[in-house]
């Protein structure tokens, strides 16, 4: 509970990881021992404010997370787990879906984010007093460039207004519930649910997330990450 108010934490963790060319999901790669989604679920599951966790999976993979990931390390704030679509939009959609209806605030988080610190979920929660969305991000450190279609740089943007998306991303969960049922029937889509409030007309909040909370999407952030939990002791 934040602020009085329940809070629900939905993992979503149905991608394929077909970039990190394993021959198990990216979700269940271990990180020093311990795979990638238990780690992630650790993290809202040890945290004082959530208070429930909606996790969504290929429906292939349910009974394998009851088992070998909640039960085994003793996940105890997962009420549902949930089958997840062919694209994230529709994954995230089931998942609030399943989220109960007296919860006030949502945070919507990639499983395969296993190292965002509670100081991030305190500060997108905090954003939530305000308004209905918010993003943890972070500047970015490259000048980016635009291409037109002949590969030529169109323009380039000032650096100093850019800035990455992460997850947790986080809603009043009635808004946001709200918003998918409007894209589905308007057939409307979004690379996230931030993206999908500020089609319908929300201004989501930035606020600041970390460098070290990083996407475990190739092989190179398998070294990176266990590389920083080794440095956080």
């Amino acid at each position: 509970m934040y602020s009085g108010k329940r809070t629900a934490a939905v993992i979503l963790a149905s991608g394929s990881g077909s970039r990190m060319k394993s021959s198990i999901n990216k979700q269940y790669i271990p990180l020093e021992g311990i795979p990638v989604l238990a780690r992630t679920l650790k993290i809202f599951d040890d945290n004082p404010y959530i208070d429930y966790i909606v996790l969504v999976v290929n429906e292939k993979d349910i009974d394998f997370c009851k088992k070998d990931i909640i039960e085994k390390y003793t996940i105890q704030k997962v009420g549902r787990i949930v089958g997840g679509g062919g694209e994230r939009q529709e994954s995230c959609k089931n998942g609030i879906e399943n989220v109960p209806l007296d919860i006030e605030l949502v945070l919507m988080h990639d499983g395969a984010r296993p190292l965002a610190g509670s100081d991030i979920i305190e500060r997108v929660l905090s954003g939530l007093k305000e308004y209905e969305s918010v993003c943890a991000c972070v500047p970015v450190k490259d000048t980016i460039k635009m291409a037109d279609e002949n590969m030529n740089v169109a323009y380039t943007p000032e650096r100093r207004t850019l800035y990455l998306s992460q997850t947790p991303q986080g809603f009043r969960a009635e808004s946001l519930r709200n918003v998918h049922k409007m894209a589905a029937l308007d057939s409307v889509s979004s690379t996230d649910d931030c993206g999908l409030m500020e089609y319908y007309g929300y201004t989501t909040h930035i606020t600041q997330g970390s460098y070290e909370n990083i996407k475990i999407t190739t092989s190179e952030d398998i070294f990176t990450a266990e590389n920083i939990i080794r440095l956080r002791g």
